[in-house]
């Protein structure tokens, strides 16, 4: 006889990027009832996740219901429909399962998102938004950052990226540095403008400079 899970477990994934993603470790009583805290998971490993907690996702947490519980819903709909010749709780069971499976698009990013966040993967080694970091770790990839900028890594341009006159005369394989401080020092008007002359000009793919 199958036994009812006790215990932990993490699910709710969402906003995935290569092995990147936010998941949420909820108490389980058979299904998810308790969510107990997100997680940045930096990749699977056979011995669990490997990231860093974060704030509690409500994206997150909403999807593992949604999945968990709405799947099971349509799963007995469908079941007990057929069984007892009930059949007008199919429809209902159908509706249910497609709920569920929406949810595998509804918790994606967005086309635009998700490219922005490979500039940050590119740039800074993951893909999370500086907004969901602890303040120290926030500084000291900002501080890498700057010390980058300040030691040309990325071309010979000179001018302090906080006053840049114009975004279109920074050579273009500087933009996504320049992006990536901007979003780290919540200059979101200077990030903006610097996106869209990285779209312009089609930098956005997985072999960015590093």
């Amino acid at each position: 006889m199958a036994s009812i899970h006790i215990g932990t477990i993490f699910t709710g994934k969402v906003d995935s990027i290569n092995q990147e993603s936010i998941q949420t470790k909820f108490f389980m009583l058979g299904l998810p009832l308790i969510p107990l805290e997100s997680f940045y998971c930096l990749r699977m490993t056979p011995k669990g996740i490997q990231g860093f907690p974060i704030k509690l996702n409500l994206k997150s947490v909403l999807m593992a219901y949604l999945r968990w519980w709405v799947g099971i819903a349509s799963f007995m709909l469908l079941l007990f429909g057929f069984v007892s010749e009930n059949y007008y709780l199919l429809p209902l069971g159908f509706l249910a399962g497609a709920i569920a499976v929406s949810t595998i698009w509804l918790g994606r990013l967005s086309k635009k998102e998700k490219n922005r966040r490979q500039v940050l993967v590119n740039i800074v080694g993951m893909g999370i938004p500086p907004n969901l970091l602890p303040p120290d770790t926030v500084s000291k990839i900002n501080a890498n950052l700057e010390n980058a900028w300040g030691k040309n890594t990325y071309s010979s341009y000179q001018e302090n990226w906080r006053n840049i006159s114009s975004i279109k005369s920074v050579p273009i394989n500087v933009l996504p540095l320049l992006f990536c401080l901007a979003m780290y020092n919540k200059n979101d008007q200077t990030a903006e403008e610097v996106w869209q002359v990285i779209e312009s000009n089609a930098l956005i793919n997985n072999d960015s400079t590093k």
